[in-house]
């Protein structure tokens, strides 16, 4: 915003400028028969300075610019992968406390299992393998409902 009125003064202070020389080099253009003058030599080299001069400033702003840009697509990236990275931490920590519960579960039924008479065996429902692979797939998804499935088996009993 501030660039645009800095590069307009900059502008009429070399066409001030400009003018003048090309007066001065009017002037003393009738010196010198051989090429022109070195008055002309000098003003043909400063106005080629000037002009590289301002052609590098655009190339650097472009430049600029284009780094800033890559900047904030990468702060934006970053601040994506630090959502997921916060996501997976929590699923990981969720899924941990879960196979922490099912490892008690697990040894619960297992030590309770081994220790059980016969009597308390038969009290347990007859149920296919394949009732019980499913009712346990459940159990990973709502180990409570292992229990009740359980329960409810006992009571019909």
């Amino acid at each position: 915003m501030g660039d645009a009125s800095d590069e307009e003064k900059k502008q009429s202070k070399r066409s001030k400028k400009e003018q003048s020389e090309s007066s001065l080099s009017e002037g003393s253009s009738g010196s010198d028969t051989k090429g022109g003058s070195k008055d002309d030599k000098r003003s043909i080299r400063l106005k080629k300075n000037r002009q590289a001069a301002q052609n590098f400033r655009k190339r650097q702003k472009v430049y600029l610019q284009d780094l800033e840009s890559k900047v904030s697509n990468l702060n934006a990236e970053n601040a994506e992968h630090k959502a997921k990275a916060e996501l997976l931490v929590s699923e990981n920590h969720m899924i941990k406390e879960q196979l922490n519960y099912l490892r008690l579960f697990v040894s619960q039924v297992v030590g309770s299992s081994i220790s059980a008479n016969k009597e308390s065996l038969s009290l347990l429902p007859n149920i296919t393998a394949t009732e019980l692979h499913a009712r346990l797939q459940a159990a990973v998804l709502d180990p409570s409902s292992l229990l009740h499935s359980l329960q409810s088996d006992q009571t019909k009993k």
